[in-house]
């Protein structure tokens, strides 16, 4: 094995293979580790050539539950190399690879799904100012992130129905969270929720005690009949129900957050999180743009035991990494979370119990993960949609990976190479494996 063991890029390889983790698989684990370990002592010795370090830079610096599709492909055009010939027991350079035509199209392929993406965001823009969203709390910013996080995962020109429904959605519960946990009041917090649980597709059956309450109602009405029309097309069939159920859901678990902050109750920590996991408000976001990424998907199945499994699996990731990165300004505001519940059941320190949680983020990951890929032909979930779920989870592990913040600079820059900057080929250069 020495030998090989001088090879960086075989071993980078075996390192990207070992992220690939179910649950129980300890040889897995001590393989990441001390490829892990290899990587960075080659990379501290400047033993390896500079492509191999931007390479063991990048899966370093983005593991695969955290890494984008946008981003990867992004990365992987601007180190292409042209000039792909390795040096084994002879020279050997395949004809299929290395083409500077290769590398043309996919910089024109990826300039042009962005130009399609930058017309989607002006259009987002556009309805933020038609309902009067714009001069809420970061609503623009806000919105520029959420349309990110779809356009980095499911970014082919044919589903701008799942991203406009992903941004439009993820923004609103974004709003809503702040409206819930912040500013609203008592009443407002009840009037938006009744309003929704006797829901009319021609407008409400009761009156508005606030302007604030008529701004959000209207504008999550059109972002549900907008997505209900849109998911008509790919299902053929009415799944009105189903979105606007999903919604009363998440306004009926932000309510009795609100309430426990009001009367200042603390909960158990698994009243917390059979709670948090749907107030966290990934429901709204995901599972309707199962409808919208091209299977058929029947009611029996979109609200069957296996899809909420899978919701539940990636909202608990979720929430817990919420709550470990956002514990210390929670903890000042006076709000609970994952972390002080845990600390209240006998934890001495806040370091300890978020070591603890980041445990069991690392499970459910690996447990989504092995639903995700199931290859048994046992489930009755389309690949296409099992994989959205696994989206929005390397979704998260990016956003959540240095802090809770929508002013992230280094965030700003990852959201502008999607969405903004196109690849120009003129100023890369020409790297050698």
């Amino acid at each position: 094995m020495e030998g090989y063991l001088k090879d960086e890029m075989a071993v980078l390889e075996l390192h990207k293979a070992s992220n690939v983790l179910y649950p129980n698989e300890s040889i897995l684990v001590h393989q990441q580790s001390w490829t892990n370990e290899f990587l960075m002592k080659s990379m501290e010795s400047s033993r390896a050539s500079e492509s191999i370090s931007t390479q063991v830079d990048d899966v370093l610096n983005y593991p695969f539950k955290g890494d984008l599709d946008r981003l990867a492909h992004r990365r992987n055009i601007e180190q292409y190399c042209t000039d792909n010939t390795r040096t084994l027991k002879s020279s050997f350079r395949c004809s299929s690879f290395g083409s500077e035509d290769l590398l043309k199209l996919a910089a024109a392929d990826f300039n042009f799904c962005q130009s399609v993406h930058q017309k989607e965001l002006n259009q987002l823009m556009s309805w933020l100012k038609e309902y009067k969203l714009e001069d809420m709390r970061l609503a623009k910013v806000k919105m520029g992130y959420c349309y990110f996080s779809a356009a980095a995962t499911y970014y082919d020109p044919e589903l701008s129905d799942a991203r406009i429904s992903w941004a439009k959605h993820s923004l609103l519960t974004s709003l809503i969270d702040d409206f819930y946990d912040i500013f609203g009041t008592a009443e407002e917090h009840l009037n938006l929720l009744e309003l929704f649980e006797r829901w009319d597709v021609n407008g409400p059956r009761a009156e508005f005690c606030t302007e604030e309450v008529k701004t959000f109602y209207w504008a999550l009405h059109s972002a549900i009949c907008e997505t209900v029309e849109n998911a008509f097309a790919w299902q053929g069939r009415n799944v009105m129900d189903h979105v606007v159920e999903l919604w009363v859901d998440v306004l009926r678990t932000m309510l009795e957050e609100a309430e426990w902050s009001r009367t200042n109750t603390l909960p158990t920590l698994d009243e917390y999180m059979r709670n948090g996991y749907i107030s966290f408000a990934l429901g709204p976001i995901v599972l309707p743009s199962l409808y919208m990424v091209g299977p058929q998907l029947p009611d029996e199945v979109a609200k069957g035991p296996e899809v909420h499994h899978l919701f539940k699996v990636m909202s608990t990731c979720g929430r817990l990494l919420n709550d470990c990165r956002s514990f210390q300004r929670e903890a000042e505001e006076g709000i609970s979370n994952a972390v002080s519940l845990r600390m209240s059941q006998g934890i001495d320190t806040a370091e300890e119990a978020i070591e603890e949680i980041k445990g069991l983020i690392d499970e459910q990951t690996k447990e989504l993960l092995r639903m995700v890929l199931d290859e048994r032909n046992t489930s009755a979930v389309p690949k296409e949609c099992r994989e959205l779920f696994w989206k929005m989870n390397k979704v998260l592990h990016m956003v959540y990976k240095k802090e809770d913040t929508y002013n992230s600079t280094k965030l700003v820059q990852i959201a502008e190479s999607v969405i903004k900057e196109p690849i120009s080929l003129s100023v890369m250069d020409s790297r050698v494996i």
